[in-house]
């Protein structure tokens, strides 16, 4: 149980209560038979995230228009975004991170094996840009970023590209801080690391 109550729709002051109500629906295959498509609604509304951040509505409003920039204006490719943070989930075992963002990375391409080897951080099947910039991801998370590993992902990114990746991964590092700090739970069963419970 988190630490500070969820807030409900009703609780939260009419100027921001929009701010609950994003719509956006993944699908998954089933995890057996990979034929047989389960829809998942991640509408804000339904996310504890959002309920515990509406006891400060401003700070939500900010946090919101912040997703917004880094999903809709940088130029870091999608699947990308999501072999990132998949992999900064994994290390900083951010169990709300990596169970909303394993169907965001199957609709962004990422197969469920290829999620499955992430986890356990078999990298052979991946490019060698994707190699890299799990790798910077991973020494992101220890602070332990050197020149040959900005290195080897500026390769492909650009300076503004790196720029924006040491920004996402810097604010989802704070997200997974502050719903650990307050015990934020999940909203159903956590998804497993290797896709156990999926």
């Amino acid at each position: 149980m988190a630490r500070i109550p969820y807030r409900s729709r009703d609780e939260v002051p009419e100027p921001y209560r929009d701010l609950l109500d994003t719509h956006l629906t993944v699908s998954l295959p089933d995890v057996e038979t990979y034929d047989t498509v389960q829809e998942r609604n991640v509408a804000g509304g339904s996310r504890n995230i959002y309920r515990l951040f509406a006891h400060a509505p401003e700070v939500l409003a900010s946090h919101r228009e912040h997703l917004s920039l880094m999903w809709e204006e940088f130029s870091i490719p999608p699947r990308d975004r999501e072999l990132a943070l998949l992999t900064l989930g994994r290390e900083l075992r951010a169990e709300y991170e990596w169970h909303h963002h394993v169907p965001v990375a199957y609709d962004e391409g990422i197969s469920l094996d290829e999620i499955v080897a992430l986890a356990d951080r078999e990298y052979g099947g991946f490019t060698g840009h994707e190699r890299s910039l799990m790798e910077y991801t991973e020494r992101f998370a220890r602070r332990e970023v050197d020149e040959a590993v900005h290195d080897a992902v500026a390769e492909t990114y650009d300076d503004g590209t790196m720029l924006e990746l040491s920004m996402l991964l810097g604010f989802y590092v704070f997200l997974a801080s502050t719903l650990s700090a307050l015990d934020v739970d999940l909203e159903e069963e956590f998804v497993g690391w290797r896709l156990e419970n999926l």
